[in-house]
């Protein structure tokens, strides 16, 4: 399940709204780290961009009546109430 899709009926008649692109937070999260724990080597590795990765995250967003989700969270919520 992809895109934009509203559904009432797996939540106790609470309006689902599915919405992939605005449920979606992104952010750049250091992966890799150096054996040393000298403050100056972790300063050098934090300036190379080869040691970060983007980590998604899904968000319930609540709003009066009606639920925003992603399609991933929607189907771990339908897994839950079922």
């Amino acid at each position: 399940m992809s895109g934009i899709g509203v559904f009432t009926e797996p939540i106790n008649s609470t309006r689902v709204i599915v919405n992939d692109s605005a449920t979606v937070s992104r952010k750049l999260v250091q992966y890799r780290f150096p054996k040393s724990k000298k403050r100056r080597i972790r300063i050098k590795w934090r300036k190379r961009n080869e040691n970060f990765r983007w980590k998604e995250s899904y968000r319930i967003i609540k709003m009066s009546g009606s639920i925003l989700v992603h399609s991933t969270m929607y189907e771990k919520l339908i897994q839950l109430y079922n």
